[in-house]
């Protein structure tokens, strides 16, 4: 199975993701992120893992027992090239930190597999990472400045705060993620 971890984000962002997904269909075609997975943004990349999912649940649940929620703010819209638009968060800090132990404790677990996902190999990834929470992506090239104008035109200047207090670990279920366990900062499993 494919799985992900990423931090799943709620309220007025995520009201905002899902009207601007729609916009963007509307005006542009673009598919809305929103219908294949939640508004979030990625701590650890897809890994596969063909063994039980169980114990690696398991392991995430201390990893996480130990660190404490922390908030961040979607600050401003940002690109990568003319493909994907998103909003960036910050400060990156405690996102740096905590990805960084989700690579070595997923890493144990997915080396164990023949087939390595690019992504999670070495410890170069974790440290640079652009961290940021997808809008849009697969824009086509005569379109970019105006789906860009549409998001920048709806984004709140004074961005949002989120609290971070849990991670999700996403699965894979045909064309979308489904949401496999949730866990909160500073606490046991929950989900």
């Amino acid at each position: 199975m494919l799985y992900f971890l990423a931090i799943e984000i709620k309220g007025e962002p995520a009201e905002f993701y899902k009207i601007i997904g729609d916009e963007l269909y509307n005006d542009f075609g673009l598919e809305p992120l929103y219908e294949r997975l939640p508004f979030h943004i990625t701590l650890k990349p897809p890994f596969f893992l063909s063994e039980k999912i169980e114990p690696l649940i398991d392991e995430l649940g201390k990893c996480f027992s130990g660190h404490s929620p922390f908030s961040i703010r979607l600050s401003s819209v940002g690109r990568f090239g003319t493909k994907t638009i998103f909003l960036e968060p910050g400060p990156v800090d405690e996102l740096h930190h905590l990805s960084e132990k989700l690579f070595f404790t997923v890493d144990r677990f997915v080396k164990k597999e023949r087939t390595i996902n690019r992504l999670s190999e070495g410890n170069v990834i974790y440290k640079n990472r652009h961290f940021h929470a997808s809008l849009a992506r697969f824009i086509k090239r005569e379109d970019f400045n105006d789906v860009l104008k549409t998001i920048e035109r709806g984004f709140s200047r004074d961005g949002w705060v989120v609290d971070v207090s849990s991670v999700s670990l996403f699965e894979r279920s045909r064309r979308s993620w489904r949401t496999k366990a949730e866990f909160y900062l500073g606490d046991d499993l929950k989900g």
